[in-house]
């Protein structure tokens, strides 16, 4: 599979010096309000922890948006911002720097980050003022650092750093979801999340083992004039090693491009990576300033790359010609996401064919390493079968699920499919799996979102549901959609989550959808805000979730490369339409559903529906970490009554958790700290329509496709369809909107209907197996978690009677042979030691008695010794 139909030059880096002080910001609020937060709190200063923690959001984001102005100002061939701190470490001619990165993907990645965090932050100030938890501190601190992670996981400019980001959100979900830990349950849900995360991190990391062995090969051209040919370079395998960043780089093999490199061609279809209407004038396609030429690609000193806008320790493009012909290209082993990029799209390498040419055990390599990768995703963007953890999330305070579902942690595994386009266009069947996986997520978690009561559950199968959308999208090739249906839904669905915490606050802590109704007369902000944010989920034209969901289901129709196991699979992109199309009426249903029995009719809250344990039928089988019945998963209090944060007292709040929510009390519009962000958000979930107005309409590709195609170099063969059946599917897809909005409409509006009551009751079987969830919680209650602590105990056991037994029976032997080894010491060794001393003691004693000291005595000797010798003289002759 080709990735474009024109060749493709290196990317062309140029230098920004403050790249790091978007993700320092936030860190540096984490450590002060770990650090002096909780002194803050204590000394009555508790204003100064949200505004260290929403003033780091501020300066981070002013920094983004500064970097966003000066791509813009860029050439569409030279949008890649670069920041190299220092070097890491190096092995071999591999090296890895600390180092930062903005193209155009992970700079909209970074301003839905820093923006829509920034709201909710200031969202969270309302909210969590008064939180009995009494860690105000806590939660900001633990905030700052997720929103860290993430922006670690998108702007790293390599494998390790986006690992090191991809593990912080991990950890910071668990902080957060188990923020309220002191409670079992919600401990428990943090937990969950962990736990399924490492399940997905294990293959994240097998695809990216996987494919940086594939690159242990290096190729050297041999210019026959029939193309390209390519034979291993045996010093790819050498041992030698590097003792700098510079020493691992002359160790890298090169491959020089020829003069048919050339940029786009007037007229290339869209998702070409360098479409006509960007590319730049060959003049202006690689400044000197700016592209290091291949001779001077080892700087003499570490920091000397930096004048020339180059990292550090990597290859550059060189200027020479139009868009880098001339240039030499890295290749081999990498974990740089740009020299991974340049070696596996430019031909000239041969990388792209030598991977697909690869197989493990008769599998192809790239369909093994785009599973994997993708199996990373699954834990992170929550997809079949790993995305239990993700409506137990809700176990956190609400502006946590909004930023989990919303902003970050959810779209890091979509976003890494997307970043690493090129490599999952080689393998149709790694795409067909992901399409398809994307499709079973959007159609299950649409369905059990249909009859779920607590507002944030039916939010939380929602965003399980979208994402599968997204999986669609880059799944079948259209990776610029998939990510504008991931900017559509970060404003939509923040809007819904914070429009439910809204919600939740005025209702007094209430979030059982059956004990609200006739909100809009008391919450007319809260209303709108969330009807608009319904409208975009559903797919109205007149918001912006429907362009980025057509375009992703149109894609899919068209498709013609998809593959299973191997095998072409046309049949493929039209299942997924049909399945994404059913998904999408269903979640136009459930999300109206939500509003009518939220905003219409009468205030249930003073009637009561009675506890769940008493009118469900679910109630006595339900799975682990289920949903408090009383619906209290954010137990805090109102918000902020400080006339500061704009809030207004809450008189009742003494009896809202002690009456069953509050029910009685008369529910209130929530302050301006919350319901200014619900504006800015609605806003933006209408505004963002403008960047994915379809081609159909325009003449003209997308805002965002334009922008987004210099780092969605991939191209994947679409069936070309007459823009009049294009209308004719757009409107088949305002009419599934519409569709479920009007049985939504029939059957829950104002709570007069008694069709939902006869259909339950008559169909309660299959009502109680999707109000369940299809009990996947106790499959894997039974399956995965009885066996594990089964085994779990059957290994203690073995280690304590076993293992212990041994060690215990060796240290017997151990004790024996030391004492008989003692008893020679003391009797053998000890007794000849002694008896040495014994008599030289003795010996000494005797002799001292010859030493008198009486001069007689010693004359006499003398006189003795000398007979002694003269008779010894007459005796021997």
């Amino acid at each position: 599979m080709e990735h474009a139909s024109h060749a493709l030059g290196p990317v062309l880096v140029e230098h920004a010096s403050y790249l790091w002080l978007v993700p320092l910001f936030p860190l540096l609020g984490a450590l002060v309000n770990v650090l002096f937060g909780w002194r803050f709190e204590r000394s009555g200063k508790k204003s100064l922890v949200h505004v260290v923690a929403v003033g780091a959001m501020a300066l981070s984001f002013l920094t983004a948006a500064y970097a966003f102005v000066q791509m813009l100002h860029l050439p569409a061939e030279r949008r890649f911002l670069q920041n190299t701190l220092w070097n890491l470490f190096s092995a071999g001619r591999v090296t890895v720097d600390l180092a930062f990165a903005l193209d155009p993907l992970s700079m909209m990645m970074v301003l839905i980050i820093t923006f829509i965090g920034t709201l909710i932050h200031l969202f969270s100030v309302g909210y969590m003022w008064e939180d009995e938890a009494k860690a105000y501190w806590r939660f900001f601190a633990w905030l700052n650092l997720f929103v860290f992670s993430m922006l670690l996981l998108v702007m790293g400019d390599n494998f390790v750093l986006m690992f090191f980001g991809w593990e912080g959100v991990g950890l910071c979900s668990y902080g957060l979801i188990a923020f309220y830990y002191t409670d079992r349950e919600k401990a428990a849900a943090g937990m969950k999340a962990f736990v399924v995360n490492r399940f997905g991190d294990f293959g994240f990391l097998a695809g990216l083992f996987l494919l940086f062995w594939g690159l242990g090969g290096a190729w050297a051209a041999s210019c026959h004039t029939g193309g390209p040919s390519y034979q291993a370079t045996p010093g790819m395998h050498s041992l030698a090693g590097a003792s700098d960043a510079a020493a691992s780089l002359a160790l890298a093999p090169r491959v020089s491009l020829r003069e048919h490199a050339a940029p786009a061609k007037h007229g290339a279809p869209a998702g070409h990576a360098a479409p006509a209407e960007h590319a730049a004038p060959a003049e202006h396609a690689a400044p000197a300033e700016h592209a290091a030429p291949a001779e001077h690609a080892v700087p003499a000193e570490h920091g000397a790359a930096a004048e020339h806008g180059t990292a550090p320790g990597h290859a550059t493009a060189s200027a020479k010609g139009e868009h880098g012909v001339g240039a030499q290209v890295m290749v081999g082993p990498t974990l740089n996401f740009r020299e991974l990029r340049d070696q596996v799209v430019i031909e000239e390498t041969g990388i792209a064919e030598h991977l697909k040419d690869q197989r493990v055990w008769g599998v192809a390599l790239l369909a093994l390493v785009g599973i994997f990768l993708f199996v990373g995703a699954m834990g992170k963007s929550a997809q079949l079968p790993l995305y239990v953890w993700l409506p137990d999330a809700m176990a956190g305070p609400t502006p946590v699920s909004a930023l989990i579902h919303a902003a970050t942690m959810v779209t890091a595994g979509v976003y890494m499919v997307a970043r690493l386009n090129f490599i999952f266009a080689l393998s149709p069947s790694a795409m067909g799996w992901v399409a398809l996986i994307g499709t079973l997520t959007a159609v299950f978690a649409a369905s059990i979102g249909f009859f779920q009561y607590d507002i944030k559950k039916v939010l939380a199968y929602s965003t399980v549901s979208q994402l599968g959308f997204m999986f669609i999208g880059v799944g079948v090739g259209v990776y610029w959609a998939g990510a504008y249906h991931l900017l559509t839904h970060a404003f939509f669905k923040a809007c819904l989550f914070l429009g439910s915490g809204s919600v939740i606050l005025g209702c007094h802590h209430e979030q059982d959808m059956r004990k609200m109704g006739g909100l809009k007369k008391y919450m007319p902000i809260t209303r709108w805000t969330y009807l608009i944010a319904c409208w975009a989920i559903a797919g109205f034209p007149w918001a912006a979730g429907f362009y980025s969901k057509d375009e992703i289901l149109w894609k899919a129709f068209t498709s013609e490369h998809l593959a299973l196991f191997g095998t072409a699979t046309p049949w493929l992109g039209p299942a997924i339409y049909i399945a994404g199309l059913l998904a999408a009426t269903g979640t136009s249903f459930y999300m109206f559903r939500s509003y009518f029995m939220t905003f219409t009719g009468e205030y249930r809250g003073g009637q009561g529906h009675g506890h769940e344990h008493g009118e469900d039928p679910h109630a006595s089988v339900a799975a682990p970490h289920h949903a408090d019945p009383h619906g209290h998963h954010d137990a805090h209090p109102a918000p902020d009554p400080a006339p500061a944060h704009g809030a207004h007292g809450h008189d009742a709040h003494g009896q809202a958790h002690g009456g069953h929510g509050g029910h009685g009390h008369t529910p209130h519009e929530s302050p301006w700290t919350i319901t200014l962000v619900l504006v800015v958000l609605a806003a933006g979930a209408v505004l963002c329509s403008l960047l994915g107005l379809p081609a159909a309409w325009t003449g003209h590709e997308p805002l965002l496709e334009q922008w987004l195609s210099p780092a969605l170099t991939a191209e994947v063969p679409f069936v070309h369809k007459p823009h009049a059946l294009e209308f004719v599917f757009q409107a088949l897809g305002v009419g599934a909107g519409a569709i479920g909005f009007v049985f939504a409409w029939v059957l829950y509006k104002d709570n007069k209907s008694k069709v939902p009551a006869a259909l339950k009751e008559k169909f309660l079987g299959v009502w109680t197996v999707v109000y369940n969830k299809y009990y996947v919680d106790e499959l894997y209650d039974l399956v995965v978690i009885r066996p594990s602590l089964a085994w779990s105990r059957a290994l203690s056991w073995f280690d304590g009677h076993i293992i212990d037994w041994l060690v215990n029976f060796a240290g017997s032997v151990a004790r024996g042979f030391a004492g008989i080894d003692g008893w020679i010491d003391k009797h053998f060794v000890d007794g000849a030691v002694n008896a040495v001393a014994t008599l030289t003691i003795e010996g000494g004693r005797t002799l001292r008695r010859v030493q008198t000291g009486r001069i007689q005595t010693y004359l006499y000797g003398a006189l003795a010794g000398g007979l002694a010798v003269i008779l010894l003289n007459f005796l021997i002759p």
